[in-house]
């Protein structure tokens, strides 16, 4: 799925760069690969495509779990700060509500790691992120249905509506259409996107066609 505004994922191969900008490259390069292969992603691989060895991994992040937990911090520290933005920004409450949920699909497809960690976190039970997600992706999460519980009086949240269930079908949808790669045309079909199933939900219709 083509999502406009969806973050590039590139990795550069800096070399003779500062510290700060080095340790970003290796970041962006852990990314990747911990996205691809969890834990079994190797530093010296990581190093390979920054340009560095292994031990000058090992010197910006001490060891892979550390550089494991910087990367999960960096992708929950980038998408709080891309909604933080969209709900206090200007426009109807409307307006704000599909910007939010566009500019999820736009960071989950666009940083492809996001939806593998995340998933294989949850799955596995006992992953060394797994307190990084209790302590990030849980208040994330309170804050979204706090940002449309407050809202119901809009007319755009129904009353009824079970909002936190809502948030977790449509984020959790979205995840495994990004994680499930060439699997996700024959497992999802004709089946509605995550746009579409937010408009099934809300009474957004007119700014969702």
């Amino acid at each position: 799925m083509s999502v406009p505004g969806a973050l590039s994922y590139r990795v550069a191969r800096p070399k003779g760069l500062s510290g700060d900008i080095r340790r970003l490259a290796i970041l962006d390069a852990a990314e990747g690969e911990f996205g691809r292969r969890g834990l079994n992603a190797g530093l010296a691989d990581i190093g390979r495509t920054v340009g560095i060895s292994r031990p000058s991994v090992l010197h910006h992040f001490g060891s892979k779990e550390g550089l494991y937990e910087a990367v999960v911090a960096r992708l929950f520290a980038d998408m709080s700060q891309d909604f933080g933005h969209v709900m206090l920004a200007s426009g109807t409450f409307s307006e704000r509500l599909v910007a939010l949920f566009e500019r999820y699909i736009a960071f989950v497809r666009g940083r492809p790691a996001f939806a593998r960690i995340v998933l294989r976190e949850v799955v596995d039970g006992h992953g060394p992120a797994r307190d990084m997600l209790r302590n990030q992706l849980v208040p994330l999460l309170d804050l979204v249905e706090a940002f449309l519980s407050a809202s119901r009086s809009s007319g755009v949240v129904p009353d009824d509506l079970p909002v936190r269930a809502v948030i977790l079908q449509l984020g959790a949808n979205e995840l495994l259409r990004a994680a499930a790669g060439d699997l996700e045309g024959p497992l999802w079909r004709d089946a509605p996107g995550t746009r579409a199933l937010l408009g099934r939900y809300f009474a957004l219709d007119p700014l969702l066609r």
